[in-house]
């Protein structure tokens, strides 16, 4: 079954020096710790915004 999910526009596409986000769902995942990395040619800045309902956002700049 489906326990991790990411959605959003900052997943298809992103604009250099523009902030984008997309939502992880982590609902019916269990405890743990979440990790992440956005590959590219240049390290991206990455902020987590948790919204205490099984998901959150992440806003990077790219």
């Amino acid at each position: 079954p489906l326990r991790v999910r990411a959605y959003g526009p900052g997943l298809e596409y992103a604009i250099t020096n523009e902030p984008t986000t997309f939502t992880i769902e982590t609902k019916g995942a269990g405890q743990g710790s979440l990790g992440l990395a956005i590959e590219g040619p240049s390290e991206a800045k990455m902020v987590c915004k948790d919204n205490q309902d099984g998901t959150c956002i992440m806003e990077y700049l790219p």
